[in-house]
């Protein structure tokens, strides 16, 4: 089956981290009717950081179910400012000005400016 890793779960309430401790690499040996495995302990556990709104007060993994207790602070929107960045984005990404260019039959490209308009194909094309 490969390789897997097995690690305890935790939080700390103080460091505002989930914890991952006593971790161990995992390898599964079968063979004559018999499975074996076989845990090589890491020396460092990991710890992932919280976001600021996020508090969590209870954290177990069963059966690779992950059951949390906690809570969420959620914070008021400013419904100006949101509006102000989809306006600037809106604005970002807005199509630029057409623009036209005349081909001869050498193929030399004469740039016109927007809103101009030759209204027929030159001649040989």
């Amino acid at each position: 089956q490969g390789l897997r890793v097995r690690t305890a779960v935790g939080v700390s309430r103080v460091e505002r981290m989930v914890v991952l401790s006593r971790s161990e690499l995992l390898s599964t040996f079968e063979g004559l009717g018999a499975r074996l495995e076989v845990g090589l302990p890491f020396l460092r556990g990991a710890g992932i950081p919280l976001p600021a709104g996020l508090t969590l007060e209870q954290l177990a993994v069963l059966d690779g179910a992950v059951t949390a207790r906690g809570s969420v602070t959620l914070e008021p929107l400013d419904y100006s400012a949101l509006l102000e960045q989809a306006q600037q984005i809106q604005a970002d990404f807005a199509a630029p000005a057409a623009t036209s260019a005349t081909v001869d039959t050498e193929g030399v490209v004469e740039e016109q400016p927007a809103g101009t308009s030759q209204g027929s194909l030159p001649r040989g094309v």
